[in-house]
């Protein structure tokens, strides 16, 4: 179990009851506290969750919470490995592209922070690393169409993933409108 895990297994659950529930977006999570709620995802990345809401579609809404988190972290998994392995073949053969992503999903950080840390977000945003990367080497080399929205969406996708995901503009840095002062 992670250090994270009691959080994760209150707030996968509570997220994916809440957009079963119609809510697209949820930022408060009513039963967090003993029943007070908790803000949790004007400040925690939510797309974890949502890859968690649309599993939990897919299979019915059969699967107990324990297993919906361990089915989209191995999607996630997955993903970063087939992400990666799109990537290599530019920069090495196909062998060596193969377990270059076998590598990149086993990597000791990666495990930790799946296993150990119990860092959603941050496991979540792995496969568009390598997204990011073969649409800028796409784009360099002239191409573009799908490789410019693709390096749109992979960037989108990180941020989402890994920032605020409340007030954007705090998010960024933007000037306090009071202050113009930058930052929160």
């Amino acid at each position: 179990l992670s250090d994270s895990f009691v959080f994760n297994l209150s707030w996968t659950e509570q997220f994916r009851d809440l957009v079963r529930g119609g809510e697209l977006y949820p930022r408060w999570l009513p039963r967090s506290w003993d029943g007070a709620g908790s803000p949790t995802f004007y400040f925690y990345p939510p797309l974890f969750f949502w890859a968690a809401a649309a599993i939990d579609t897919l299979t019915l809404r059969l699967l107990a919470v324990e297993s919906l988190i361990s089915l989209t972290s191995m999607a996630i998994l997955g993903g970063s490995g087939l992400a990666m392995r799109a990537w290599l073949p530019g920069e090495a053969d196909s062998r060596t592209a193969t377990v270059g992503a076998i590598a990149y999903m086993a990597s000791p950080y990666h495990i930790f922070d799946l296993y150990s840390r119990g860092s959603l977000a941050e496991a979540t945003a792995y496969p568009f690393i390598p997204l990011v990367l073969l649409s800028m080497r796409q784009l360099g080399n002239g191409g573009a169409g799908p490789f410019a929205a693709l390096a749109a969406g992979s960037c989108g996708a990180a941020v989402a993933a890994l920032f605020l995901a409340g007030d954007g503009r705090r998010a960024f840095g933007a000037a306090n409108a009071s202050s113009g002062r930058a930052g929160c």
